[in-house]
């Protein structure tokens, strides 16, 4: 278990030491919409949805990192240090003041895609910060290669442990926002033709 711990503290501090070398500073998100969902058969079973809109520096711009980071409650046995998260992006459009487990999705709990996405081991604890690198994620939504429909944030499948996270709007998940460093594409003119 010890080497769960290990492991995040190394994927924070690569994390961190990508983000100083970049040399513009990051553009910052706050979230446009935040919800959690419980299943109602499984308790411990919570997720968090969250969405930010894509400024227009950062469409069509080169993602060179994302970083979400928000705060949750997540427990654990006594004898489990820290749990795997996976965040996944959402494919059907959602609001948080309609969402829940069952309805609007066709898959309970959100349909998600699963060919992307971000893993952080989260120290159990109230109020555990969670990072997660979202760069191919973004980049997807920058480049209109994929609809931005946010992502939910869950803990992994076979992982015991939960994220505590009260249904409704999120009340207990604090702190979420997302630091993009981008470098914007910039289109070069044809060169003339050479003259003959």
């Amino acid at each position: 278990m010890r080497h769960r711990v290990l492991l995040g503290l190394t994927i924070t501090a690569l994390l961190l030491t990508h983000a100083r070398a970049l040399e513009a500073a990051p553009v910052a998100l706050a979230p446009s919409d935040l919800a959690v969902i419980r299943d109602p058969e499984v308790p411990d079973d919570a997720r968090v949805l969250v969405r930010f809109e894509v400024p227009s520096e950062v469409r069509g711009a080169r993602v060179d990192l994302a970083v979400l980071e928000l705060q949750a409650d997540i427990a654990a046995p006594d004898s489990v240090p820290g749990i795997f998260l996976d965040a996944f992006p959402l494919t059907t459009e959602w609001g948080s003041g309609t969402v829940d487990w069952r309805e609007g999705w066709e898959t309970p709990g959100g349909d998600m895609d699963g060919t992307v996405h971000a893993s952080w081991i989260a120290e159990v604890g109230e109020q555990a910060m969670l990072r997660f690198d979202l760069t191919d994620m973004l980049q997807g939504w920058s480049s209109g290669a994929r609809e931005n429909h946010g992502l939910t944030v869950r803990v992994a499948a076979g992982e015991v442990g939960a994220l505590c996270a009260d249904a409704g709007r999120g009340a207990d998940v604090a702190g979420a926002r997302l630091s993009v460093w981008h470098t914007p594409t910039t289109a070069v003119a044809p060169a003339a033709p050479d003259e003959p």
